[in-house]
């Protein structure tokens, strides 16, 4: 009985976390032309899934929670992906240009909520500037790990080149897959 009682209380948390995202915002999420780890890596984080240091604690793993890259500041969704400096320093100096620090009230999810509930571009740019946040966002995470787990040196250029090379190498792919010229 106790196993059917956690099952049923994990499955009404998860119904309670998509509850607030509208079901347009996930069709437009599969709908984004990048690989399915991108995609799914999107998913975790819009249901706040990502194991950031935060979460960790959040479910009794014993850790210190700071910022990996400037050592100040505990590793939160939103402070990882867009309120660190050095994440400020890969958002501006990639191909979108985007100022994270006027950011400071949204949150992760609301931010990335509003570029894919976006209606006021043509889907053609809203699927390119969504190729691109997605791919920069996977690519934060994918330093980070790197920065966790063995020990790289944060590289900020080094981020916006790889971001850059992934973007570039997921649209000429698409392109060649839908038949169209770049």
């Amino acid at each position: 009985m106790l196993l059917i009682q956690q099952i049923h209380n994990a499955n009404t948390r998860t119904d309670h976390i998509t509850e607030d995202i509208p079901k347009p915002v996930w069709k437009s999420l599969w709908k984004v032309n990048l690989p399915m780890k991108i995609i799914t890596f999107i998913w975790k984080l819009l249901h706040d899934s990502l194991l950031v240091l935060t979460n960790l604690i959040r479910k009794g793993i014993q850790t210190v929670n700071r910022c990996l890259t400037f050592e100040e500041g505990e590793e939160k969704m939103s402070h990882l992906f867009l309120q660190c400096p050095f994440v400020r320093a890969v958002w501006y100096g990639s191909s979108l240009g985007i100022r994270t620090l006027d950011l400071n009230q949204l949150s992760i999810k609301q931010w990335l909520l509003s570029h894919i509930n976006a209606t006021n571009m043509p889907d053609q740019t809203k699927q390119s500037s969504l190729q691109s946040i997605f791919t920069i966002l996977w690519t934060i995470w994918t330093h980070r790990n790197l920065v966790l787990h063995n020990g790289k040196t944060p590289n900020p250029l080094e981020l916006i080149l790889t971001s850059q090379s992934f973007i570039c190498r997921y649209k000429e792919a698409f392109n060649l897959y839908h038949g169209v010229q770049s």
